[in-house]
């Protein structure tokens, strides 16, 4: 699998609460189904998915199980049951590619609750060969993270000298930075990686994560909305376009499309001439 991208589905439905142990009293409970698949349609057998909520609904304090694991079946399927509304962080690792991390707000305001919807989000894995000459290095802080070894990791991955790193690998060290929980590490990585190549979504999207972990809702929104007018047709941007509607109901603003930022600034700062306009009373 080593030269071949992942495509990773997550299908999100949510169902009534109360069918549920997982779910608090009164919140409505998710189940997530999925498929992880290398970039020729081959379904990737092993594949670990990781969920964590960062925030609850309206981001308020998060109540309920905070975290859930799957691992895929031969036919590269997963399913996950029992997440409620909120910001929720989900890790795909799989062996013999680079991880990928990406934040999202799910129902998080809770503005449209249906008895059923259908949520989808589609994430590439990159191979390891693509992060270069570093590759073995970012490898190898990911294996001190699997092993819970969490300092060691931190401090490897620090070793590592990206000044002259590509695009690619400043990615892959803000999704490792992710993984380590350093959200403002990341933060640095993703946005030196928007300066290095501003026409990916990728490193926009990583800019998007990493704010809304640090509950910084404009700068998210923002970021999401120039990962949406780069990356692909499809799950993605529809994802993409639902947590910028959700973001919306949170900061009062309604976004309009600024041209693509040589870098996007923490706590709100303005990432183009052109700024998103308060919603009216």
């Amino acid at each position: 699998m080593g030269r071949h991208r992942a495509a990773v589905c997550l299908v999100v439905s949510l169902l009534a609460a109360g069918t549920l142990g997982a779910a608090p009293q009164g919140a409505t409970a998710l189940r997530l189904r999925g498929v992880v698949l290398t970039g020729a349609g081959a379904p990737v057998q092993g594949a670990l998915v990781r969920t964590d909520a960062v925030a609850g609904a309206l981001g308020d304090q998060f109540t309920g199980q905070r975290q859930f694991t799957v691992t895929t079946d031969r036919r590269g399927q997963w399913n996950l049951l029992g997440l409620t509304a909120g910001v929720w962080l989900f890790e795909v690792t799989a062996r013999g590619h680079l991880p990928h991390v990406v934040a999202m707000p799910i129902q998080m305001t809770r503005s449209a609750l249906l008895p059923t919807i259908s949520w989808r989000l589609t994430v590439e894995l990159q191979p390891e060969t693509s992060a270069g000459p570093l590759a073995g290095d970012l490898a190898r802080v990911v294996d001190l993270i699997e092993q819970k070894r969490q300092s060691e990791a931190t401090a490897a991955l620090e070793r590592i000298q990206l000044e002259d790193a590509t695009p690619e690998t400043l990615c892959a060290a803000g999704d490792i930075s992710l993984l380590l929980r350093d959200y403002a590490g990341a933060f640095g990585l993703f946005n030196r990686a928007v300066e290095a190549r501003p026409d990916w979504y990728r490193p926009h999207l990583g800019v998007a994560s990493a704010s809304i972990l640090m509950l910084d809702y404009e700068t998210a929104a923002k970021a999401y909305w120039e990962a949406r007018s780069l990356a692909p047709r499809g799950d993605l941007e529809q994802a993409m376009s639902a947590a910028i509607e959700e973001l919306g109901h949170i900061t009062g603003y309604r976004w309009i499309r600024p041209p693509v930022p040589a870098r996007h600034a923490i706590s709100g700062g303005r990432t183009g001439t052109r700024s998103p306009t308060r919603r009216s009373a």
